[in-house]
């Protein structure tokens, strides 16, 4: 499970803060407590709706096939587990870099906006 969350951010967020690979962590993390997906961190990770990835990086020859966890993934886990507190207020869904505008057209609007980080949105 720590390989996949390592994994996942260093997809979605490899350049980007501690903050926000925990954040995204934490939001796979709400997702396995939640009824409403998977109950594995892996499972989550690579959930398909029809044609629809959970984490598009997950889909035919992305990252998520050939990327290995970098060491700010691995730190952002640690730092994570050593606190073993979800400040993520319970986010289930993030939305990368998009304008205000986009969010709002999208199925994100339909979704309770939790606060904004380093230009990714959090959902529940």
């Amino acid at each position: 499970d720590i390989y996949y969350l390592e994994k996942i951010v260093t997809c979605e967020a490899a350049y980007s803060d501690i903050q926000t690979k925990q954040l995204m962590m934490l939001v796979v993390l709400n997702r396995v407590k939640s009824p409403l997906f998977p109950n594995t961190v892996y499972e989550v990770i690579t959930q398909k709706s029809g044609k629809t990835y959970q984490f598009s990086v997950c889909r035919p020859g992305y990252s998520w096939y050939y990327t290995e966890p970098n060491e700010d993934s691995k730190k952002a886990f640690d730092e994570l587990w050593d606190t073993l507190y979800d400040y993520s207020c319970g986010a289930l869904y993030f939305e990368s870099y998009p304008s205000k505008e986009q969010a709002d057209d999208t199925w994100f609007g339909t979704l309770e906006y939790l606060y904004e980080h380093e230009g990714v949105r959090y959902y529940k």
